[in-house]
């Protein structure tokens, strides 16, 4: 999956937008999401959902600003 969005603010003039990247391995139950924003912020997020038990998830969500 690939989704994006932007805005801008007609007051102040900003203009912001961010990416998020997907992709799922349906085999392993692995989901691994990637997001970036112009505040220059990455984030990834690993979820392995319904492996160990049904309807558990289990995710690792990381921030990163350079």
């Amino acid at each position: 999956e690939f989704t994006s969005s932007g805005s801008s603010n007609t007051d102040t003039g900003k203009a912001s937008g961010n990416l998020e990247t997907k992709y799922k391995m349906k085999e392993t139950g692995l989901t691994f999401t990637q997001k970036w924003n112009t505040d220059n912020t990455l984030g990834t997020e690993v979820a392995l959902e319904d492996k160990l038990a049904k309807g558990l998830k289990l995710s690792l969500d990381t921030t990163f600003v350079p």
